[in-house]
C-alpha cells in the first residue's frame, strides 16, 4: 500500500517536471524573453531539483525501511522450527 502511494507520488512529480521541461523547449519566440520570465524558470528548475533530492532521499528512506522489514520476516522463517 505504502508502495502504490509513493508510485502515485512519483508519477504526479514526473508530471510536473514534464509540464517545466515543455515551457522551457518552447521556441524562443513564444517565450517571453523578459529577465522577469528567465528568472521564475530558474526558480522552476531550482525547486524541481530540490524536489527531485528530497523524494530520492524519501524513497531510499522508504525501500530501506522495507528491506529491513522483509529481510527480518525471511530471518525469522528460517529460525523457526521445521
Amino acid at each position: 500500500n505504502l508502495l502504490n502511494g509513493l508510485k502515485l507520488v512519483v508519477a504526479e512529480t514526473i508530471g510536473y517536471i514534464i509540464e517545466a521541461t515543455l515551457v522551457s523547449k518552447l521556441p524562443p519566440k513564444a517565450q517571453d524573453p523578459t529577465p522577469k520570465r528567465r528568472h521564475n524558470k530558474l526558480l522552476i528548475s531550482r525547486e524541481t531539483g530540490e524536489l527531485n533530492e528530497e523524494l530520492k532521499a524519501s524513497t531510499m528512506e522508504r525501500t530501506n525501511s522495507e528491506n529491513v522489514h522483509m529481510s527480518n520476516l525471511t530471518a525469522s522463517a528460517s529460525i523457526a522450527p521445521k
